[in-house]
């Protein structure tokens, strides 16, 4: 790893692996720092966001690391950029894809265009910290509260952005699709549900066991293999589905998405499954017809 630029707010590391003039760039998303590491995400003061598995590719790599909460809105941003700018490896790729979720999400949207990225494979992306923008968010108050929000222009990058869109996250969840209604994107193409997955899709995706064939179809800088991520998590649930839920829902369709969650959490190890279980059913209690179904599943995963 060639460290590029450093300062108390940022570090941009790169992994020069081959002259290939292709690279993935992430953003690191929150860390606790009280952990400093995350128990639900591969950041920390020294790796990049999915650093523990994009190392094992052939491919080559820039890192922004965030060592504050500080969502990229300093100074640091546009001086790493400049150094960015003047180095000579990062001046000779010509294909790029930005990565991340949440926080890294939101930093990925603010260079995106700047740095004539083709690819945007991003989950759960916050496209504004500003509360006179977004109305609803509460989440990030106490980390945003003291920030000058110098680069408040994810919104408008994303609408402009030419490239391909990859973005991922769960519909049930309020937020974070109140995130995305201030975004102008074409659901169709550039958004993927994933039910049940909450504010982390991509761990969501490791623990579903399919996360790194995603990442293996994002990363390889091809429209159509890119694009076809769409199909392995169809099939992933295809697969999963339990079809005696499934021609129940047929009857209830906007309960659809419970089934397929409820089907996912049948696929993890027992003592995963009822804390999934429990977390849904307070999260998501959708009446008394969900509620039967988490009660005969859960009797189910008890045995």
């Amino acid at each position: 790893m060639r460290i590029i630029f450093e300062d108390e707010n940022i570090a941009l590391g790169v992994d020069e692996k081959n002259n290939t003039p292709t690279a993935i760039i992430t953003f690191t998303s929150l860390f606790l720092p009280n952990q400093r590491v995350k128990d639900d995400s591969w950041n920390s003061f020294s790796f990049g966001f999915n650093e523990k598995y994009i190392s094992t590719l052939d491919i080559n790599a820039f890192y922004f690391v965030s060592k504050k909460n500080n969502w990229y809105e300093s100074i640091s941003l546009d001086l790493a950029l400049e150094c960015l700018f003047k180095d000579a490896f990062f001046l000779f790729i010509n294909t790029k894809v930005l990565h991340s979720t949440s926080m890294g999400a939101y930093g990925c949207l603010k260079v995106c265009n700047k740095l004539s990225v083709d690819y945007l494979f991003l989950g759960s992306p916050q496209f504004s910290i500003d509360n006179k923008i977004a109305l609803n968010e509460k989440r990030w108050s106490e980390l945003t509260s003291d920030l000058t929000l110098i680069h408040n222009d994810a919104i408008q990058n994303i609408n402009k952005f030419t490239g391909k869109i990859i973005i991922i996250l769960d519909p049930n969840h309020f937020l974070d699709m109140k995130q995305l209604e201030l975004a102008n994107l074409n659901f169709a193409e550039d958004i993927i549900f994933l039910p049940g997955a909450g504010h982390m899709p991509f761990q969501y995706l490791m623990k579903a066991g399919i996360l790194e064939l995603c990442c293996d179809l994002a990363f390889s800088f091809d429209d159509s293999k890119f694009y076809s991520i769409r199909n392995v998590i169809n099939d992933f649930y295809q697969k999963k589905l339990d079809w005696d839920l499934v021609e129940k829902a047929l009857s209830l369709p906007a309960y659809a998405d419970t089934c397929r969650e409820l089907a996912l959490i049948d696929s993890f190890p027992p003592g995963l499954r009822m804390i999934l279980i429990k977390k849904a059913l307070k999260e998501r209690p959708n009446g008394p017809y969900i509620k039967a179904v988490y009660k005969k599943l859960s009797e189910k995963l008890i045995k």
